[in-house]
């Protein structure tokens, strides 16, 4: 029930605000009726063997979501092409390039993009891009570009970036550049 009605919610939204903003006609059965139904396939999610797949539609499901852009995803695990505005996921909350404004899950990884606010069980990750905030049970990490805050259990690193701030327990700093703090993320053999 959830999904209706924030997929019509989103739709009717959609169309009026395109309707002011973009097309000045005022006919509806001309080619109005066809825009609000290539809208709803563009919001629409489809149900796949418990999987949801949408393009830019809001969804809350008990399986995984793929989506290319989603202002709204909550289930099993959460994945996003092009960015989502929020994440909330059980195991994963993924976004591949883009933007991702909230991303909370057992582990949470932006591959390519920014990343506003990242909060995970184990670990909050981002590979290339801009972080505003982190916080991970394990560990923060920032592979290459800039983070303002890392908040971490185990370890909060930049391999080839930097950090406003960093804090692993008791150990905290400012402006990390190429440096991990806390427990090493590779350890050597054992002497």
């Amino acid at each position: 029930m959830f999904n209706l009605i924030i997929f019509v919610v989103t739709v009717v939204v959609a169309y009026v605000v395109g309707e002011w903003i973009v097309y000045d006609d005022k006919s509806f059965f001309k080619s109005g009726m066809w825009r609000l139904l290539f809208l709803a396939l563009l919001y629409c999610p489809f149900n796949v063997d418990g999987n949801i797949i949408t393009v830019f539609g809001n969804v809350k499901s008990e399986g995984n979501i793929y989506s290319v852009f989603s202002p709204y995803q909550s289930g099993k695990n959460t994945y996003a092409l092009f960015g989502a505005l929020y994440q909330s996921a059980e195991e994963k909350a993924i976004v591949l390039v883009g933007l991702s404004g909230y991303q909370q899950a057992k582990n949470t990884l932006t591959l390519c993009g920014l990343a506003g606010y990242q909060k995970a069980e184990r670990n909050a990750e981002v590979v290339l891009g801009l972080s505003g905030y982190q916080k991970a049970g394990n560990n923060a990490v920032m592979f290459m570009g800039l983070s303002g805050y890392q908040k971490a259990g185990k370890l909060a690193a930049t391999k080839f970036g930097l950090a406003g701030y960093q804090e692993v327990g008791e150990e905290s700093r400012y402006f990390g550049l190429f440096s991990e703090l806390g427990e090493p993320l590779i350890q050597g053999p054992a002497k």
